[in-house]
C-alpha cells in the first residue's frame, strides 16, 4: 500500500441500483431511532409522506434525505477515508453525479468528495451538450462541483473516467474536445475507460474503445497520452482561487422527490441550476459551487469573509432554483451579513428552512438590505459587476456558446488555460490578466513561446484565436523571459504545387465481417440468424434462460464457469456462415484469404467441408484471434465457413468471422461479396470497396521545394475523414495530424529539391466491429448496442457504418 498499490477506486456507490422493482425507499436497521434522535418525531407514522403529496411532504422528505445522506457519509465515506490516510492511500473513483439532483442518484457528490483524497466523476459516452443540460459531457454543473469540492477540501488532484462507451469510432479530435471541456472546468487525472485484457466474444462490445494494442491508432497515441499529461499538469498546479461561492439547490430539490409521484418541480429545479451554471460559464465567471453539507462541515465565518474549508469567499449567490435553506446555512449567513459579508440572490423568497415554512431566511434579507442584494438574471449588468474580479478580465469576441477557461494562480505568476469546446466554430477572446510577461505554453510538443501582450495599469492584455476544438495554455509572469523563441501565427500561405496525381495505396489486408449464420443443433435448424440471436438461442435451448451469461453480466466467484456441467454429450452444433466471391476476383487474390475465428479450442474449423487448423504464432487485433488459411479450398460462386462443436460449452460464444486478404467488398445479392480491385482513388473507403476496413490507407505526392532561412512548410489536410493521420516525409515519419486545423509542421523534414510526401488516414474499428444497424445509434455505445439487427441480411445499403478516406488531395503550404 501506498508503493504498488497507490490508491483505491470505487465505482458508482448509490441508493438507486439495490432497489428492487416497486421498492419506494431505503431502509437500515436502526432507521426509525436514527430518524427520532435527528428530527425529533417518529418517521413511521409521516412513511406516506416519502411517496405521496400528503401531510408535510416536504418536510419528510427533506427530513428523511439529510439524515440518509449523513448516514451514508459516516457508514461509508468516513471510514473509506480514515482507512486509506492510515494506509498511505489515495481513495478515488466516482458515483452517480449525472442524476443530481434526484437523490438515490446524484444526491449531494459534494458531500462524498471532500473525504476523497483524489475525488472523481465519470463521463460517458462521446456527445457533448452545449447548455449544460447533459447528463455526461457538457454537464458544466457536474464538474465544476467537483473541482469546488477539491477546493474546499484542499485535494489538488481531481479523477474523471473517460470515454466509456465513446464507441470504437472515436477519434483524436473527440477524445481531445472531451477531454479539454472536462480539464478547463476542474478535472486533473485522466482515467482512460478501458484497456481490454481480450477481445473474445462480447468484451468487444463491452462499452469501447480499447486503449490498447487493439486499434489501429494505438501507436500513435503517444500525442494523446502526452497532451493529457501536459493539460494534467498544468491544471494540478498552483490553485484555483475564487472569491464567489454559489449555492447549490440540492435540498430543495430533495423535497419533491417521489418515486411514484413524478412531481415537475424537481426537473425545474434541475435544468433551472444546470443552465444558470452554464450561463456562468459563458459570462466566464470564477466561483465555487456550495454543497450546504460540505458548508456545514467545513464551514465558518471569519470577518467579512465566509469560509469553506481551505477557501474563502467575498460573495455568496443564492440561485432562483433555492426555494430551501438549512438552519445551519442561514445560520452562517447571519454571522456572515452582519460581519459586512455580501449576498447576491436570484430569488427573492426563501419559503422553507429545514424543509418547513419559514420566514427566516426573507426576514435576515431584510435586516440587511444593504448587502443581500437582489437581481432578476444574470444578463444583469449590476449582477455582473458584482461577480467580476479585478484581477481578470475576459472578452468573448466570439459568443459561440463554448468557450471556456480556467486560472490558477501560482507563486510567481499565473496559468491560463482555454478551451474551445465547438466542433465547427472558431473561437476570439482578449484578456487581460495581472502580469507584465506573456508565454505560449503549447500542449502538443511541449515548447514555450514568447507571446505578443501590451501592459497597462500592471495587466498583460493579449489576444487569442482558436480553431473549432481548439485549447491553449499560457504562463502570466513578471518575470521576464529569457532565450524563447516568438510565438508565430500561421497565416494564409502559398500553395507549393504537387508534381502529379495523388497515389492511393492500402497498407493492410481488407475485411469483410459476417454476422450473419444458419445454426443446427439436435433441437432445432434456423437459418440466416443475426449472430446475437444464435449465441442467445444457443445458451436458452441447452438450459440457460438468462442467455449469454458473459454479456453485461458479472460473475461472482466461478458461479457462471460452473454452468457448463449442464451440457450433455447431446447439445453439440453447427454454425455456418456463407460467403460469395465474384467471378472477377483472381486466383492470387483467392490463394490470400484467410479467415479470424475466434476460440478455436471449442470447435472444429471446416471451409466447403474441408477442414482447416490455425496458423499458429498468428494473430489478428488480438491475440486470442487466430487465423485460418482458406484460399486452398475457396471457389468462385458460394463458399461456407462451418463451426462444427461436439458439445456445448460455457464459453462458446457465437461471434462473427473476418475474411482477410487482397479484395475489395462489393454490395451483393445478401449484404456483401467479394471482388476483385484495388482502390485507386479518393473519396470514401465504404464506397471504394473496403466498409469495414480498419487499418491504414496512404496518399502520396511530390513536392519541389526551395528552402530559404525564414520560410517554413505545413502539410495541410482539407477535407477528411479518420481516427488520426500519419505524416511521413521522404520515407521518414514526421509526425500526426489528428485535429483542426489539420495542419503539421514538416520544414524539418524537408530537403531543396522534390519530396515525397506520405499522409496515412487510419480508421477505426467501428466499421469492423461494428454496431452496424443506424437503429442502435445514441449517445453510449455498449452491449446493448449490438442486440438488435434486422431479421435476415439486410442489403448493403443499410449497414452503417463511417465514410473514413481522404476526399481532397493534402497539400504543401509555404509560410513566410
Amino acid at each position: 500500500f501506498g508503493t504498488t498499490i497507490s490508491g483505491i477506486f470505487t465505482d458508482e456507490p448509490n441508493l438507486e441500483s439495490a432497489m428492487s422493482g416497486g421498492t419506494f425507499m431505503r431502509w437500515t436497521p436502526d432507521l426509525w431511532d436514527a430518524f427520532q434522535k435527528r428530527w425529533d418525531y417518529d418517521l413511521r407514522t409521516s412513511l406516506p409522506s416519502l411517496i405521496e403529496e400528503t401531510g408535510d411532504w416536504r418536510k419528510v422528505r427533506h427530513d428523511y434525505y439529510e439524515l440518509i445522506l449523513e448516514l451514508f457519509i459516516d457508514r461509508w465515506a468516513k471510514p473509506w477515508s480514515r482507512y486509506c490516510d492510515e494506509n498511505n492511500l489515495k481513495w478515488t473513483g466516482h458515483y452517480w453525479e449525472h442524476g443530481w439532483p434526484e437523490p438515490t442518484h446524484g444526491f449531494d457528490e459534494a458531500a462524498f468528495y471532500i473525504w476523497h483524497q483524489q475525488p472523481g466523476v465519470d463521463m460517458l459516452g462521446n456527445r457533448l451538450e452545449k447548455n449544460g443540460l447533459g447528463g455526461q459531457f457538457g454537464n458544466d454543473r457536474a464538474i465544476r462541483e467537483l473541482r469546488s469540492a477539491a477546493n474546499q477540501a484542499g485535494r489538488i488532484r481531481t479523477l474523471s473516467e473517460t470515454y466509456g462507451g465513446g464507441g470504437w469510432e472515436m477519434n483524436f479530435e473527440e477524445q481531445k474536445r472531451l477531454v479539454d471541456w472536462q480539464c478547463v472546468l476542474g478535472v486533473n487525472f485522466v482515467n482512460q475507460h478501458l484497456s481490454y485484457y481480450s477481445l473474445n466474444g462480447v468484451r468487444k462490445f463491452d462499452y469501447p474503445p480499447s486503449f490498447s494494442y487493439h486499434e489501429p491508432w494505438w501507436d500513435q497515441y503517444k500525442l494523446m497520452g502526452d497532451y493529457l499529461g501536459r493539460v494534467s499538469m498544468a491544471m494540478s498546479a498552483g490553485e484555483q482561487i475564487n472569491q464567489t461561492l454559489v449555492l447549490q439547490p440540492t435540498t430543495s430539490a430533495w423535497m419533491y422527490f417521489s418515486r411514484k409521484v413524478k412531481n415537475p418541480a424537481i426537473y425545474g429545479i434541475r435544468d433551472g441550476f444546470k443552465n444558470f451554471v452554464y450561463r456562468m460559464e459563458q459570462h466566464h465567471l470564477e466561483y465555487d459551487l456550495g454543497s450546504e453539507y460540505v458548508i456545514k462541515t467545513l464551514g465558518s465565518v471569519n470577518g467579512d469573509v465566509f469560509t469553506v474549508g481551505q477557501r474563502d469567499y467575498s460573495l455568496i449567490v443564492i440561485p432562483s432554483e433555492m426555494e430551501n435553506m438549512d438552519g445551519y446555512t442561514l445560520d452562517l449567513l447571519t454571522e456572515y451579513l452582519e460581519k459586512g459579508g455580501e449576498i447576491l440572490s436570484f430569488r427573492r423568497n426563501i419559503l422553507r428552512v429545514d424543509g418547513e415554512e419559514s420566514t427566516r431566511a426573507n426576514d435576515l434579507a431584510t435586516r440587511f438590505p444593504e448587502q443581500w442584494i437582489f437581481s432578476v438574471n444574470l444578463e444583469d449588468a449590476a449582477a455582473l459587476n458584482m461577480l467580476g474580479s479585478n484581477e481578470f478580465e475576459m472578452n468573448d469576441q466570439s459568443q459561440n456558446g463554448m468557450l471556456y477557461h480556467q486560472r490558477r494562480v501560482l507563486d510567481d505568476g499565473e496559468l491560463l488555460f482555454v478551451a474551445n469546446s465547438h466542433k465547427t466554430e472558431n473561437a476570439s477572446a482578449e484578456f487581460s490578466v495581472k502580469g507584465t510577461y506573456v508565454i505560449k505554453l503549447d500542449l502538443i510538443n511541449g515548447e514555450e513561446y514568447s507571446y505578443p501582450s501590451r501592459v497597462e495599469n500592471g495587466k498583460a492584455s493579449f489576444q487569442i484565436y482558436l480553431d473549432p476544438v481548439g485549447s491553449a495554455l499560457f504562463a502570466i509572469t513578471d518575470k521576464k523571459p529569457e532565450h524563447l523563441k516568438e510565438y508565430r501565427h500561421s497565416t494564409t500561405g502559398r500553395l507549393v504545387a504537387g508534381n502529379g496525381e495523388v497515389k492511393v495505396i492500402r497498407e493492410s489486408d481488407n475485411i469483410m465481417m459476417i454476422n450473419y449464420l444458419d445454426l443446427h443443433t439436435s433441437q432445432s435448424d434456423k437459418k440466416e440468424l443475426y449472430f446475437m440471436d444464435g449465441l442467445i438461442g444457443l445458451f436458452n435451448e441447452n438450459g440457460i434462460e438468462m442467455g449469454n451469461p458473459w454479456q453485461h453480466k458479472i460473475q461472482y466467484k466461478n458461479n457462471y464457469l460452473a454452468l457448463d456441467s449442464l451440457f450433455n454429450s447431446n447439445s453439440g452444433f453447427e454454425a455456418s456462415y456463407h460467403f460469395e466471391i465474384n467471378e472477377n476476383l483472381g486466383d492470387a487474390a483467392i490463394k490470400s484469404i484467410r479467415a479470424v475465428v475466434e476460440r478455436p479450442e471449442l470447435w472444429q474449423v471446416h471451409i466447403n467441408g474441408e477442414a482447416v487448423s490455425k496458423q499458429e504464432g498468428s494473430f489478428w487485433i488480438d491475440k486470442d484471434f487466430p487465423l485460418f488459411a482458406l484460399g486452398e479450398y475457396l471457389r468462385t460462386g458460394k463458399n461456407t465457413l462451418t463451426l462444427k462443436a461436439p458439445r456445448m460449452h460455457i464459453l462458446a460464444e457465437v461471434m462473427p468471422v473476418y475474411l482477410l486478404g487482397d479484395f475489395l467488398v462489393q454490395p451483393g445479392n445478401k449484404g456483401f461479396e467479394l471482388c476483385g480491385g484495388n482502390i485507386s482513388a479518393l473519396g470514401s473507403w465504404r464506397e471504394a470497396g473496403l466498409p469495414f476496413y480498419s487499418q491504414k490507407v496512404a496518399y502520396s505526392q511530390n513536392f519541389n521545394v526551395t528552402k530559404s532561412e525564414n520560410t517554413f512548410y505545413k502539410v495541410r489536410m482539407n477535407n477528411w475523414n479518420g481516427s488520426v493521420s500519419e505524416v511521413w516525409v521522404n520515407g521518414k515519419p514526421a509526425g500526426v495530424i489528428s485535429w483542426q486545423p489539420n495542419e503539421l509542421d514538416v520544414t524539418s523534414w524537408l530537403i531543396e529539391g522534390e519530396n515525397e510526401v506520405v499522409v496515412k488516414v487510419i480508421g477505426s474499428l467501428k466499421n469492423t466491429f461494428g454496431f452496424f444497424y443506424s437503429s442502435n445509434d445514441n449517445w453510449i455505445f455498449g452491449p446493448h448496442s449490438w442486440n438488435e439487427a434486422p431479421d435476415k441480411i439486410p442489403p448493403a445499403s443499410e449497414y452503417f457504418l463511417m465514410d473514413y478516406g481522404m476526399y481532397e488531395p493534402f497539400v504543401l503550404v509555404e509560410f513566410n
